[in-house]
């Protein structure tokens, strides 16, 4: 069985820590929507991919998985690409070409 790795981050602040920093004034209507590229829809869902990263390259007694936050469209599903990390843009071109080279 692999390992999990937990989301890394920041402790969550206190009330009134977050009461004493300031918000940026943003006018949100010199904003543009984020939409889903494959149909319009414009509200997502929190969704997560996962990869596995081999113990003989992570130097530990298991496979190690890490999870992936994403963006899933809350009409079609579909993955929102231009929410996802660099790194994974990089990493989801390398699988599509792996699996269009192992159907042929």
């Amino acid at each position: 069985m692999a390992n999990i790795i937990g989301k890394g981050g920041s402790k969550p602040q206190k009330a009134s820590e977050q009461s004493t920093q300031q918000s940026p004034k943003i006018d949100l209507g010199k904003s543009t929507p984020v939409v889903c590229a494959h149909c319009g829809y414009d509200v997502f869902v929190d969704g997560a991919k996962f990869r596995k990263i081999s113990k003989l390259i992570t130097g530990t007694p298991q496979d190690v998985v890490v999870p992936i936050e994403v963006m899933l469209c809350g009409n079609c599903g579909e993955i929102c690409e231009e929410l996802l990390p660099e790194q994974m843009k990089v990493l989801a071109e390398i699988d599509k070409r792996n699996s269009e080279e192992s159907a042929s």
